[in-house]
């Protein structure tokens, strides 16, 4: 990994527009490297709904935000599959510092929690 590794940071919001705090934010890289779990970045935004992906190698990622990951694997294509439209596709070269704004994605799991 270069020390020039590039950097992805942005807000997540929730579908009222208010910030989405404590969820994940996961780059994935194109579906030539998806089965390179180390191309995989996740963190969890801050109260703000706030976030900073560090260390992603150059290439083709999409960024999606979850409300609940359990029983998720992000590294499954399968379970990424109903939820492609809607990451933010975004391209990065060796020591890219790139903003994103996301919407938070509700998960069936979350929508059944809720009832």
């Amino acid at each position: 990994m270069s020390c020039r590794a590039a950097q992805i940071e942005g807000v997540v919001l929730t579908g009222d527009s208010l910030p989405a705090a404590g969820v994940y934010v996961v780059a994935i890289p194109d579906v030539s490297h998806r089965d390179n779990e180390r191309r995989h970045r996740s963190e969890l935004t801050d109260q703000n709904g706030r976030f900073l992906l560090r260390g992603i190698a150059p290439g083709e990622y999409k960024i999606f935000s979850w409300d609940s990951i359990d029983d998720f694997d992000w590294y499954d294509a399968e379970q990424v599959k109903p939820y492609e439209s809607k990451g933010a596709r975004i391209s990065v070269e060796e020591g890219d510092r790139k903003t994103v704004q996301l919407t938070v994605i509700e998960t069936e799991n979350a929508s059944q929690a809720k009832q």
